[in-house]
């Protein structure tokens, strides 16, 4: 289109992560693979202090709203903008942490055990079904997806409430995707 004159907004997206009213998600991406392989052995990474870092993703509903917001953006003929939407692109959108993310299992009965991220992954990488679809997305020695490029301290984040993770996990039960009894 740009080639032809006509103004273009390209918008690459990071992660995409569930619907926070309906957990409406994409049940195959790697935050669901954590969370289930999480749910499956009963373990979490919450003993990490990295865990309560914010990670980088936005909600379907956040992303839409960002893209939205740029696709207004008044070009002239032959311009284009490219651009990255990330969670940093929405500085007040709801920040997402592991630690929150395990706290919201939790709170839907789910028993799971603290280990730190290193212990998680080699439990993981050992004892669950989904851990060949998991493993090549996850690094050795950090917790995955975490905000690097700027540093926001976990205490300034406006972090996602427990019942989006909720909504996500009645969603993924209704997907058949997560056992439909908590363990307890």
């Amino acid at each position: 289109a740009g080639v032809r004159g006509l103004p273009c907004i390209v918008l690459r997206c990071g992660l995409i992560t569930w619907h926070p009213e309906t957990g409406a998600c994409n049940p195959d991406d790697v935050l669901c693979r954590i969370l289930r392989c999480s749910v499956e052995l009963g373990v979490s990474y919450e003993a990490d202090p990295r865990s309560a870092s914010p990670m980088d993703g936005l909600s379907v509903r956040d992303f839409a709203q960002v893209a939205v917001r740029y696709a207004r953006t008044p070009l002239s003929a032959g311009a284009a903008l490219v651009m990255s939407i990330s969670s940093e692109a929405c500085p007040d959108c709801s920040r997402l942490t592991a630690g929150r993310i395990f706290q919201g299992l939790r709170q839907c009965g789910f028993l799971l055990e603290q280990l730190s991220y290193r212990e998680w992954r080699n439990r993981v990488a050992t004892n669950t079904s989904a851990a060949d679809a998991l493993l090549p997305h996850l690094p050795t020695e950090q917790p995955p997806l975490l905000l690097e490029a700027v540093y926001i301290p976990a205490t300034a984040c406006v972090c996602i409430p427990e019942a989006e993770v909720a909504a996500w996990v009645a969603f993924l039960r209704e997907q058949q995707r997560l056992s439909p009894h908590a363990s307890n």
